[in-house]
């Protein structure tokens, strides 16, 4: 029952972030809104990702506790190494290189929770065309992992690009190579 409610709570931070990434993204290419919506989505979006990864992460490995095993689990965890990327790149300005491996993350990661907890979609998920679709993110998982790989190794061009022309800072290129580097 317990797991139930932090799927749910898992599904709703991973939908509520992959519509204000898309937002903010529109937003920051289409230059069409005020600025102060940008920076609503933006919070929005950085806020719902570190949220879906630690519900991940407690849903996963179970309630924290002071223990070695515990600690040797969640070290190896995907989502931890994810929170890790979250701080090195949360003050960049949101490029499109910067998050398309969080939306990425974020759609393997609705990928596994419907695989595994499916009754805690609402039931437009259960259409073909949904179903469909988590088909072929299953089918196609190390593809998508590859690309994702691929995304991050831009990632890092980027912030040594933005140390030369401004826009990146030297502890985010720290904090991203131990990212990488956990990986």
């Amino acid at each position: 029952m317990a797991t139930d409610a932090l799927a749910g709570l898992e599904l709703v931070a991973r939908l509520i972030f992959l519509v204000s990434t898309l937002l903010m993204l529109f937003i920051r290419l289409t230059k069409m809104m005020h600025a102060k919506y940008l920076l609503l989505a933006t919070g929005v979006s950085t806020v719902s990702f570190f949220l879906f990864l630690v519900v991940a992460i407690v849903r996963d490995k179970g309630t924290p506790t002071l223990s070695i095993e515990f600690a040797r689990r969640i070290l190896t965890d995907e989502n931890l190494i994810y929170i890790a990327y979250g701080v090195a790149v949360f003050r960049q300005p949101k490029a499109i290189v910067l998050v398309l491996p969080q939306i990425i993350t974020c759609v393997l990661g609705l990928g596994k929770l419907y695989r595994s907890h499916l009754s805690v979609f609402p039931r437009v998920f259960s259409t073909p065309t949904v179903v469909k679709v988590f088909k072929q993110l299953n089918t196609y998982d190390a593809e998508i992992h590859m690309v994702r790989a691929s995304l991050e190794a831009a990632v890092l061009f980027h912030l040594i690009l933005g140390l030369f022309v401004g826009g990146s800072t030297i502890i985010s290129l720290l904090l991203y190579t131990n990212f990488i580097r956990l990986k």
